[in-house]
């Protein structure tokens, strides 16, 4: 976290937040906001995984067995039946990662970030080192942050620390704790906000993230 906040925050603007072009650097320099990349596999190799399975490996050796025994009608019911259950199989596994993708954008999270001097809703996977987010009750935090400004704001932070109440933040952004491997000075992408309100600047999206 330390090398990009070093590189990117000291110069970063707090009372207008990054430009939108800058923002575009910088997704393009880190990536996505996204600390564990979706791998969607090729069409091809779904094809290729329903060509293992035994049943229809078993209909080929039929179907094979048949052809060369003479009896081409058996063999041909055998590899059109094969043929008709890969069909089937491979519309229905197509049609369902086009209806998990479709439903991921619709409830994709969104944050309040404040670019080009305006807050702004977007997308949390483009959030960039150096944003200037908004954080209020209820909402998850979308990459790790200094805060900037706090207003009695609690942390739901369980999943990183194992505490089971939230925790209370403080904008202390020039002086984060460095022996408190969570500091309260710092929010963390995947915990949640219980109460209050804050202000933060992002320093580490994505896999950088604690």
């Amino acid at each position: 976290m330390g090398a990009i906040v070093s590189a990117e925050l000291s110069g970063a603007p707090i009372a207008t937040g990054l430009r939108s072009d800058e923002a575009q650097v910088r997704l393009e320099r880190y990536g996505p906001n996204d600390p564990a990349p979706r791998s969607r596999r090729p069409l091809v190799f779904e094809l290729f995984h329903l060509l293992l399975n035994p049943l229809v490996i078993i209909l080929l050796i039929a179907g094979t067995i048949s052809g060369i025994l003479g009896d081409r009608i058996d063999a041909l019911i055998i590899f059109v039946m094969m043929l008709l259950s890969i069909a089937i199989d491979f519309f229905q596994t197509y049609r369902s990662q086009r209806a998990i993708e479709q439903l991921r954008q619709q409830v994709s999270p969104t944050t309040t970030v404040l670019r080009d001097g305006k807050w702004q809703e977007i997308d949390h996977r483009g959030v960039v080192p150096g944003d200037i987010v908004r954080l209020c009750a209820g909402d998850l935090v979308p990459a790790d942050g200094l805060l900037l400004e706090a207003r009695d704001i609690y942390v739901q932070q369980g999943a990183l620390t194992g505490e089971s109440l939230p925790v209370e933040k403080h904008a202390d952004a020039g002086h984060p704790e460095a022996a408190d491997t969570f500091p309260s000075s710092e929010v963390f992408l995947g915990t949640s906000v219980v109460s209050g309100t804050g202000i933060a600047q992002i320093v580490a999206t994505g896999q950088e993230t604690a």
